[in-house]
């Protein structure tokens, strides 16, 4: 018989389309652990558990995990000018901590259009890749704001190199050796790696060729739901860096602007529904993961699909529910007038620099966020929730139409509008 967990599951993988692959843990016993959809669609095999999936920027804990290992082994300390060790950068004040914590105003490597179409399809070295960021304009004064960032992790990758004396695949499978994880290795084009998922764009269709040398410190990974909840386990407990290391890595560093206060070193600390998550989601072409753990319950829940788009944050937080006995919210839709949704077309800013755009269409609000094709239903005059997720709203909050707080599966935040 079909448990609450199979039910919720169900709801987001067509069996003979790209699957998705769960694990919930509560106070050290896994609860749920399963698979839906096709991990190849050409050769129709199901998803199993051992499927590997690409983690993206879920990898990214993985690379700041290593630098705070070789901080307490003495080979340097978090506050170091990268251009210490990274000589390519001569010049900058960017920081350690700042390249974790996404405060250094790089350049993003990843928002360059050529590099992303053409670029992004052949293999770079480390140097390479330092060299292309080097040459990004910077956005901001390190320190002054956080802005997400993948260069970042590219470049804390490369301090790890230079720091270690090997390769970053190297130096982490040494990290991870001891933990068991059987399933977690730097996910190299041209090694065989068994059970290793295809990727998929709508369509379907095949994901878009990448070079896995690209994505370094920033997602190179493979991995399992069930190694995600083991790797996350072993953070905790010191097994991979000292408590105080893992404090540092949920402890949110404060930038100058005092504004987005929930990024710690690799993960984030966020509230929701007046919890606490220290999580991370990833996204890269083919696949999307989220990891997230409620340390009030010793929580943790671990989501992976082979497509992208596909909706992990909800999967994975809807499992969450379930495990601590929780109800979905429910919204009920309400009919506003063509001048009223007018009123509230346009486009808000928040200062993770994500566009909240917003257009009438047929008695809702159409956007591209958080995706492309969204709907936003209206449940109030000023308030509305995503078409198939409740859970994410945002409302009107100034007596106008000014300015939207947005509540989705991060710290609720505040979008200016800007046109």
């Amino acid at each position: 018989m079909p448990t609450p967990y199979d039910e919720w599951f169900d709801r987001f993988v067509d069996p003979a389309g790209p699957g998705a692959s769960v694990a919930v843990e509560l106070k050290g016993e896994r609860i749920y652990v399963a698979q839906r959809g096709l991990a190849n669609l050409e050769w129709r095999a199901a998803v199993g558990p051992d499927t590997v999936f690409r983690t993206a920027s879920v990898g990214k804990q993985f690379t700041a995990a290593a630098i705070v290992r070789l901080a307490e082994a003495g080979e340097l300390t978090l506050d170091d000018p990268v251009a210490s060790h990274l000589p390519a950068l001569a010049g900058s004040a960017v920081t350690i901590r700042q390249l974790l914590s996404h405060m250094s105003g790089l350049g993003d490597y990843t928002e360059d259009p050529h590099f992303m179409t053409y670029e992004v399809r052949r293999d770079h070295t480390t140097a390479e890749l330092v060299a292309i960021i080097q040459a990004l304009p910077i956005r901001f004064e390190a320190g002054a704001r956080c802005e997400y960032n993948n260069s970042n992790y590219v470049l804390a990758g490369a301090v790890v190199e230079a720091c270690s004396g090997q390769p970053l695949d190297g130096y982490l499978e040494a990290m991870l050796a001891p933990l068991g994880l059987a399933h977690t290795h730097y996910l190299h084009d041209r090694a065989i790696v068994p059970q290793r998922a295809a990727g998929y764009a709508p369509g379907p269709v095949n994901a878009p060729p990448l070079a896995m040398t690209n994505p370094h410190g920033a997602g190179a990974l493979g991995s399992t739901p069930s190694d995600l909840l083991t790797w996350s386990r072993a953070l905790r407990e010191g097994r991979v860096v000292s408590p105080a290391g893992y404090h540092a890595m949920v402890t949110p560093v404060r930038p100058a602007d005092g504004v987005d206060v929930t990024r710690g070193l690799g993960l984030f600390r966020h509230r929701v529904r007046g919890e606490t998550v220290i999580c991370h989601s990833g996204a890269i072409f083919g696949f999307r993961a989220h990891l997230a753990h409620w340390p009030a319950h010793d929580l943790t829940v671990a989501a992976m699909a082979n497509s992208n788009p596909f909706p992990v944050e909800q999967l994975a937080h809807g499992l969450a529910r379930r495990a601590l006995g929780l109800t979905d919210v429910v919204h009920t839709a309400v009919t506003l007038g063509e001048a009223a949704l007018a009123a509230c077309a346009g486009r808000f800013q928040f200062h993770t620099t994500e566009v909240l755009d917003l257009a009438p269409a047929e008695g809702a609000l159409a956007s591209t966020f958080p995706e492309a094709g969204s709907r936003w239903r209206p449940c109030g005059d000023d308030c509305f929730f995503l078409e198939g997720d409740p859970e994410v709203t945002f409302r009107f909050v100034d007596g106008g139409r000014s300015a939207v707080v947005l509540a989705d599966y991060r710290t609720p935040m505040t979008g200016r509008r800007i046109g």
